[in-house]
């Protein structure tokens, strides 16, 4: 069994859901990010600290597990500013 790793361990490919799959632990749930309005959001909130993100990467022979450990990164390679206050 691998562990999960953190996206910080590798050049992680930051992208829309469609080349990597996100989902987003929220207080016990599992919310599957399927658009750019959720990944938006789920940034968002990551970036408060309220949530984590999670990425599954697909490669050719088996897909890899990772935790958005610097959410900032992803946020700035998808261009996601938070809200204003």
């Amino acid at each position: 069994m691998t562990d999960i790793r953190t996206t910080s361990e590798t050049s992680f490919p930051f992208d829309w859901p469609g080349r990597v799959c996100y989902f987003e632990l929220n207080k016990g749930n599992m919310l599957w990010i399927k658009t750019r309005d959720e990944t938006r959001e789920a940034v968002r909130r990551a970036l408060t600290g309220k949530t984590k993100i999670y990425a599954a990467w697909p490669g050719e022979w088996r897909t890899d597990l990772f935790l958005v450990d610097n959410v900032a990164k992803m946020a700035e390679a998808l261009k996601i500013e938070r809200k204003a206050a």
